[in-house]
């Protein structure tokens, strides 16, 4: 909704106003600049009042997003570790050490996310312990989650419970038995990269994309509730097919 609030305010300015907006050399006797500043001031100060949701992957910043399936592989996790994933964050960018030291700071100075996500520190160690490296096993979390209805980013709640809830061990004793659904979400994931691709002009190689969103809303539009990071999920398992040259065969089939 930000990005739509700015784009809707720059399409109101003419090319001669936007090249004065972004070139500081030149004269501003409207005060475009000025302008600008306050109401992207403005837009932004409202969006850092708001506590963030609980789903909102690495706070909605592409760089602080987890490999979730990645994590979820693991047997176990520190509080810390547990803090961030449950809420989508790599646990690189808030270490044991990094909360502890937050948690002793001036709050009155932090935003909104910061806080949340210390908050949800100091509420998981009076759960599990106060030691910050004590380790918190991943099929532990995952049932004490569902038990308290703890709010957790639901792809990661997902991938623990598929390797270790309940079912983990015995679909891992069907060996072979597992691998054919496997198989076939991967090739459903395919299916949609490439749809993705085609239709929306999905790039896997791109840093940020908006199709995830705009697949989020199509799919809304005939009442169905699928998450961005969901969609986000398997985009990336599907991109994960593609040949090196996809780009260059996809040109030529076009050509031809």
């Amino acid at each position: 909704p930000l990005i739509t609030r700015c784009e809707t305010e720059l399409l109101r300015l003419s090319e001669e106003e936007v090249d004065i907006l972004v070139s500081k050399d030149r004269p501003d006797p409207d005060d475009l600049r000025k302008h600008w500043a306050n109401f992207a001031d403005a837009e932004v100060w409202q969006l850092a009042r708001k506590r963030p949701p609980w789903y909102a992957g690495g706070f909605g910043h592409p760089d602080y997003q987890a490999d979730l399936a990645h994590w979820a592989r693991t047997p176990s996790f520190t509080i810390a570790e547990a803090t961030c994933l449950s809420v989508g964050v790599d646990p690189k960018h808030f270490t044991s050490r990094c909360l502890k030291g937050l948690s002793g700071g001036d709050r009155e100075k932090f935003g909104p996310p910061l806080i949340f996500l210390l908050e949800r520190h100091e509420q998981l160690q009076r759960v599990f312990g106060q030691d910050r490296e004590r380790p918190v096993k991943a099929k532990y979390f995952a049932d004490w989650a569902v038990k308290v209805e703890f709010e957790i980013h639901p792809d990661f709640l997902d991938l623990l419970q598929r390797y270790h809830g309940d079912g983990a061990n015995s679909a891992a004793e069907a060996g072979e038995a597992a691998q054919p659904a496997k198989r076939e979400i991967d090739k459903i994931a395919q299916l949609l990269t490439a749809m993705a691709i085609d239709d929306y002009g999905y790039d896997p190689d791109a840093r940020r994309n908006k199709v995830h969103g705009e697949l989020a809303d199509l799919a809304a539009g005939m009442g169905l509730d699928i998450h961005p990071d969901t969609i986000r999920k398997y985009l990336r398992i599907g991109s994960e097919f593609l040949p090196e040259d996809w780009k260059q065969s996809r040109d030529k089939s076009l050509n031809e």
